[in-house]
C-alpha cells in the first residue's frame, strides 16, 4: 500500500517538474529574484523525485530480501523435519 502512495507521489511530482521547471522560462532573467524562487522550486522537485525513487527502490529490496530470508528459513525447517522423521 505505502508502494502505490509513493509512486503517486512520484508521479504527481515528476509531472510537475516536467510541465514547469524542465525548461527556464522565456520571460525569466537569469539574475533576478524570480529566477532564484524559480530555481528553488526546481530543486525542490528533484528532491522530491530522488527521495520517493530511493524509497521505492528501498521498498523493494526489503521486500525481496524478507522473502529470500522467509524462504531460507523454510528450508532449514523442512531440513531438519526430514533429519527428524529419518
Amino acid at each position: 500500500m505505502l508502494v502505490i502512495v509513493v509512486l503517486i507521489f512520484f508521479q504527481a511530482q515528476y509531472s510537475e517538474y516536467k510541465r514547469e521547471f524542465n525548461d527556464l522560462p522565456n520571460d525569466v532573467k537569469v539574475d533576478t529574484l524570480e529566477y532564484v524562487r524559480w530555481q528553488k522550486n526546481r530543486h525542490r522537485l528533484e528532491r522530491d523525485v530522488y527521495l520517493s525513487l530511493c524509497c521505492i527502490i528501498s521498498q523493494a529490496f526489503l521486500v525481496v530480501v524478507s522473502h529470500w530470508i522467509n524462504k531460507y528459513n523454510r528450508y532449514v525447517e523442512y531440513v531438519d523435519r526430514q533429519r527428524k522423521v529419518e
